[in-house]
């Protein structure tokens, strides 16, 4: 045998013997880790349970246990305390950071928060100020909702806070007049159920933040890197995959996590979800330190958080890894060979073919992604183009060919300044670009450019920033729309406001014209503008949906105008450049100009009618609850004159009425009818003895005693004095004498405490039955009397049955 191939047989024999010895501890046992959710099962947390059901946790070594959130759940809370490694928070994990809570922020996935205030439309809340006095489910941890509220001036002391219930249904059940919630969640109920509402949202007061967040504790990070690390990029992968096939991380929800929401408002959370995440348009889980910075700058504007805090200790970031002494290299060389060469052999054949499989998988992802983004790019409705710190053109997409009439081959590889930009115009461009490299990520401009043909035309553009994760030069994406025909637009429409300007701005109304086929604001007359709080110049051209709170109102107008070509007296609800909606009677009528249909609309604000009618049912409600309360008096008034004010049980005024109507029924519908009188025995003694309120509190307990012993068709009444009198419809003599001496014997071992003393009485019973002891409510009552007085002299502590009436 040639020594090489011995000495190779030998290596072998070693290695073996050395993957059995590490076979044991490295046998690819998974970390176990906890992710703390900030509620209930949802597709809100889609990318988490995908990551599960495809794998990618146990991939990167970990077996992670998905705990749902509760409404006393904190995920801060949860993993700072250790109970939990990983949580999803929000822009709230700023303010615990600057409160010397140490989390560290790893993915921001909702690059928008879907967090609102949802109120009924129609309602008195109509602006954010109307919130205050009113019923208001907020969560404490709701932290940009409160900034919202600061930031509207919303006194916080001024809300009436009542816990949170997590669900719309409170809301439409006019339990509460306001709730917080997700756009993406809530709004199905409300939708589906047809209820109109109005969601008051952050973003409207320029309070931008992340939504969702992926976030550890610090001292987790610093004490397993690999391991967030490893978490983090698994996390994502699951989101790449709940986005790219919401069927499927809907069923896995229903299948394996929660059934409380059904299929259809799962896909409807998806489909509400994307774009708060950005996917086409931004990575995911992306964090701009920027952006953080100007959360952190509201929040201390606000006062809720120190001003100048290094908003950059929040954010995470990968660990250096820290250079070993020249003696170690050898050392670690060695083990990591032989650790590797164990760990190949013993997971080769395991994990293969997972590992092709995997391939493969990430391979056709990756190609769909690539193949989306160009379909993306390539369909845009915007001229997109792709350039680098040079200008040079990088790509070129099929609108801007149209727009610009370059080919792509012919712009590739150029400098766009020398076929889009005029002459003039070229240092500021410049600016523009040096800026865009170093400053904000986004930024939008306005230019005049060249086409192929030597047009001029005007441009809209935005640009953003795009980093190369590999280290290489930064470029900027570039999206562009060709606004010389709204100019042209906005021209001709100042030219035909001359026709009507000397008529409708001397009009004593408000006056809006619109477009039909695109609802463009072609003219609004100064009334009109002073009604809308904006400059008459700013309202032309803009869209007339920007003014109406109830879009189902505008369409009903649009469909009935189309129809009849007039539309008179239509009450519907406006609002103005500031959000604060009014009520208007409104008109209007089809106008041709150039054979472009126009709505003439005209109206009158009838806010001061509306309040007026408000208040006016606010008055008739105010008289109906009176009424009610009237009414709600007059029947205690009748039960307090039909009650014994002292035992609670019914008095004899209301025992008179009630046998006579109770003897007649009987002997109407032929049914027995039973009465029992009863008596505390030696009742003067006690009084004597214990004075007049122990003899009270013995009363009162007897009447407790008969009361709770009572059926619902039983009438107990006190008599007078220590007597009491039951009336017992349908019940013979045989079961009122029972039922009598269970009341007697239940009575005689009662202790009535009164002070230090623990008193005790016994009853004399007499029972009569109708009709054979009397076929009127006074022979009734004389007859059980009569047993009474029986029972008295046979000993008391007893009950007698009275004898048989004589005809």
């Amino acid at each position: 045998m040639p020594p090489g191939a011995a000495h190779r047989r030998l290596l072998r024999h070693l290695l073996a013997a050395l993957c059995l010895l590490l076979a044991a501890g490295a046998a690819g046992a998974l970390e176990t880790v906890t992710l703390q959710l900030k509620w209930q099962h949802q597709f809100q947390f889609a990318g988490y349970y995908m990551a599960q059901a495809r794998g990618y946790y146990r991939e990167a070594g970990l077996e992670v246990r998905i705990v749902e959130g509760r409404a006393d759940t904190d995920p801060v809370a949860e993993v700072l305390a250790g109970r939990a490694q990983y949580g999803i928070g929000a822009s709230e994990l700023l303010l615990e950071r600057s409160r010397g809570k140490p989390v560290v922020a790893l993915a921001a996935v909702f690059q928008h928060s879907p967090l609102v205030l949802l109120a009924r439309a129609g309602g008195p809340i109509r602006r954010p100020a109307d919130l205050e006095g009113r019923r208001l489910m907020l969560l404490p941890t709701e932290a940009e909702l409160f900034a919202f509220l600061r930031r509207e001036q919303v006194k916080e002391e001024r809300l009436q806070r009542v816990p949170h219930s997590f669900s719309a249904a409170d809301l439409m059940a006019g339990k509460v007049d306001a709730v917080s919630g997700y756009l993406t969640d809530e709004t199905y109920e409300l939708e589906k159920a047809g209820f109109p509402y109005l969601s008051f949202s952050p973003r409207a007061a320029n309070i931008d933040f992340y939504g969702d967040t992926l976030f550890t504790a610090e001292a987790h990070a610093v004490a397993h890197p690999q391991q967030v690390e490893a978490f983090r990029r698994a996390s994502l992968q699951g989101w790449a995959a709940a986005l790219a096939d919401p069927d499927a991380a809907a069923r896995e929800i229903l299948q394996h996590y929660s059934t409380r929401h059904s299929l259809e408002h799962l896909l409807f959370e998806a489909e509400r979800m994307r774009p708060l995440i950005e996917p086409a348009l931004v990575e995911l889980g992306h964090m701009s330190p920027a952006r953080w910075r100007r959360i952190g700058d509201t929040y201390a504007e606000l006062g809720m958080m120190p001003r100048d805090y290094a908003v950059e200790t929040l954010l995470y970031r990968p660990a250096s890894p820290q250079p070993l002494p020249p003696w170690a290299w050898g050392t670690l060389l060695l083990a990591a060979l032989a650790l590797l060469a164990a760990l190949y052999i013993h997971r080769l054949y395991g994990r293969l073919q997972g590992q092709m499989r995997q391939r493969d998988s990430s391979e056709r992802n990756l190609r769909a992604s690539r193949e989306h983004l160009a379909r993306i790019f390539e369909t845009a409705p915007l001229a997109a183009i792709v350039y680098d710190q040079e200008a040079r053109v990088l790509e070129w997409n099929h609108r801007a060919e149209e727009i610009f009439g370059w080919r792509r081959e012919e712009m590739l590889g150029r400098s766009f300044f020398e076929h889009m930009v005029p002459e003039e115009a070229r240092q500021q461009v410049q600016g523009i670009v040096d800026s865009i490299f170093r400053g904000p990520e986004i930024q939008y401009s306005l230019n005049r450019n060249l086409t192929r043909d030597g047009r001029a035309i005007l441009c809209e553009w935005s640009n953003a920033i795009l980093r190369d994760e590999a280290g290489g030069p930064p470029s900027v994406i570039a999206l562009a729309a060709d606004v010389t025909e709204r100019e042209r637009v906005r021209a001709a429409l100042q030219d035909s406001e001359q026709r009507y300007r000397t008529l409708l701005e001397t009009a004593p109304f408000p006056v809006v014209i619109t477009r039909l086929r695109d609802s463009l604001v072609t003219y609004i007359n100064q009334r009109a503008a002073t009604c809308f709080q904006v400059p008459q110049e700013d309202a032309v051209g803009r869209h007339a949906p920007d003014y109406w709170v109830d879009m189902g109102q505008r369409q009903r107008l649009i469909e009935e105008l189309r129809q009849k070509q007039v539309v008179t007296d239509m009450e519907v609800r406006l609002r103005d450049a500031a959000g604060q909606p009014f009520w208007a009677l409104l008109s209007a009528r089809i106008l041709l100009e150039e054979q472009e249909p126009l709505a003439f609309v005209s109206f009158n604000n009838i806010n001061e009618r509306k309040a007026a009618e408000e208040a006016l049912q606010a008055l008739n409600g105010e008289l109906a609850y009176r009424l009610q309360e009237i009414n709600l008096l007059q029947a205690r008034l009748q039960e307090q004159a039909t009650r014994d004010a002292l035992t609670g049980l019914y008095n004899r005024r209301y025992l008179d009425e009630t046998l006579e109507r109770e003897v007649a029924r009987a002997q109407r519908e032929g049914y027995p009818l039973a009465v029992a009188l009863l008596d505390i025995d030696h009742f003067k003694q006690l009084n004597d003895t214990y004075g007049h309120r122990a003899g009270d509190e013995m009363l009162r307990q007897l009447g407790h005693f008969l009361q709770a012993r009572a059926r619902s068709g039983d009438v107990p009444c006190r008599y007078g004095g220590e007597e009491f009198l039951l009336v017992l419809p349908g019940v013979d003599l045989e079961t009122a004498r029972q039922r009598a001496e269970e009341w007697r014997a239940g009575f005689a071992g009662l202790t009535v405490n009164f002070g230090s003393l623990a008193l005790q009485a016994t009853l004399s019973v007499g029972v009569a039955c109708y009709p054979g002891h009397g076929k009127s409510a006074d022979a009734l009552v004389d007859a059980a009397d009569a047993a009474l007085y029986r029972a008295k002299a046979g000993g008391r502590n007893r009950v007698e049955v009275a004898g048989a009436v004589e005809e």
